[in-house]
């Protein structure tokens, strides 16, 4: 990840890791310290509200906390921080999701997939969109396309492929829910 601009970085803060493990408050201090603005970082990018991102913040200190006992030295820092801080960002959109009713506005689309970020991280998020997107079945694909990419209406989207509209929402909705599934997926494969 472009977070970590020196591998010098990434062992120090392995190895700031390690010291914490041991019980060097010090280098625990240190490291919660250089990891705030890496995971602020990286949660901006993802996210546009700043109160969201300072919150999620805090919750990923607190998840590095409980769960320092876990990383190991020899497996590299950034992948073990980036996938508390994946895991973390796949709750805070759970949490969303159900505060939606489960809909996926094109405002969260923008930022799930890439917020207020530069060309280059809005192509690698609309990349990821599209290999989530090509993972469900073609009629689903298609629903969250009309709907949520290209702002179609519920009507609309019905009369277009032939279906009623409270089937184009049934489908949206299994839509929605296997999306959820394959981007944990994608969490766990990558953590």
């Amino acid at each position: 990840m472009a977070f970590f601009s020196k591998n010098k970085n990434k062992d120090h803060l392995s190895d700031l890791m390690v010291l914490s493990q041991k019980g060097d408050k010090k280098a625990y201090a240190q490291l919660l310290e250089e990891i705030q603005p890496i995971l602020k970082a990286y949660l901006s990018k993802r996210l546009n509200e700043k109160e969201d991102v300072e919150d999620l913040v805090q919750v990923c200190l607190l998840a590095v906390h409980n769960s320092r006992h876990s990383y190991i030295s020899d497996q590299p820092f950034e992948n073990w921080l980036f996938g508390i801080a994946r895991y973390k960002l796949m709750d805070f959109l759970r949490t969303y999701y159900k505060k939606n009713d489960n809909e996926l506005t094109n405002s969260f689309v923008v930022e799930t997939f890439g917020g207020t970020t530069t060309n280059s991280n809005q192509r690698e998020a609309k990349h990821d969109l599209e290999v989530f997107l090509d993972q469900l079945p073609e009629k689903q694909r298609d629903i969250v396309k009309l709907l949520k990419i290209q702002g179609y209406s519920v009507k609309e989207v019905a009369k277009k492929l032939d279906m009623s509209e409270s089937n184009v929402k049934v489908t949206m909705h299994r839509a929605m829910k296997d999306l959820e599934t394959i981007a944990e997926n994608e969490i766990r494969t990558t953590a």
